[in-house]
């Protein structure tokens, strides 16, 4: 099999000629779902044919898995059928080739987890949902979410240990303010204090007594 070539239907329907694209990395799964794509783009199957998600399922399983991690549908189908509503709009061109319909298909999996974690939080950006600046948000992801290639799998367990992380660090935050103002209103200057603590735990500092201040010797005692 070459490389780039097509195979032409010879049914001709309202969108003209129907194109079906093959490459040597092409799957019979691929080739199913294609025909069922275009038998619905030519107005020949129902969008609410359940054959439609199986299909999508089974010949593009990766983008389809993100879509299910990412936004917690309850099986495949469902999230299958999440993608294929992508698809609906403008709908690919498979004169363009195999190989830009798997990129097509992965850049509508992307669009349409974003689509529904913007959903989840109102419209908000997902660090703007967490609470944290665009870096500090790549920087937690870096720590937490598995990547795939260049592209980080942000499910909603990664969201949910990122959230717990963050609450954690406000908590010791909230602790070491709490600290320094008993240690400072106990007589610890402000470095005493954090040197203090650097050193010491919090629930210590109840009990710390600041060292003594020395006093000058009389020389001529």
């Amino acid at each position: 099999m070459k490389k780039g070539w097509r195979v032409t239907a010879t049914a001709v329907h309202d969108h003209g000629m129907p194109i079906l694209s093959l490459d040597p990395e092409s799957t019979p799964e691929e080739l199913g779902c294609q025909l069922l794509l275009l038998a619905f783009w030519h107005k020949y199957v129902s969008p609410d044919d359940p054959e439609l998600a199986d299909a999508i399922a089974s010949a593009y399983p990766e983008p389809v898995g993100w879509i299910a991690r990412a936004t917690g549908t309850p099986d495949t189908r469902a999230a299958a059928a999440m993608l294929f509503e992508g698809l609906l709009r403008p709908g690919f061109d498979p004169s363009m080739g195999a190989a830009a319909a798997r990129r097509y298909v992965a850049r509508k999996a992307s669009i349409a987890i974003r689509d529904h974690r913007k959903a989840a939080d109102g419209g908000l950006r997902p660090w703007e949902a967490l609470g944290v600046s665009e870096r500090r948000y790549y920087k937690l992801l870096s720590q937490f979410a598995p990547k795939n290639g260049a592209r980080y799998e942000v499910s909603q367990d990664v969201l949910d240990r990122i959230r717990s992380h963050l609450a954690g660090r406000d908590q010791a935050t909230e602790k070491h303010d709490a600290a320094m103002a008993v240690l400072q209103g106990r007589g610890f200057s402000y470095d005493a204090a954090r040197k203090w603590l650097q050193r010491h735990d919090y629930s210590e500092a109840l009990r710390a007594q600041p060292r003594s201040k020395r006093t000058p010797t009389d020389s001529g005692a």
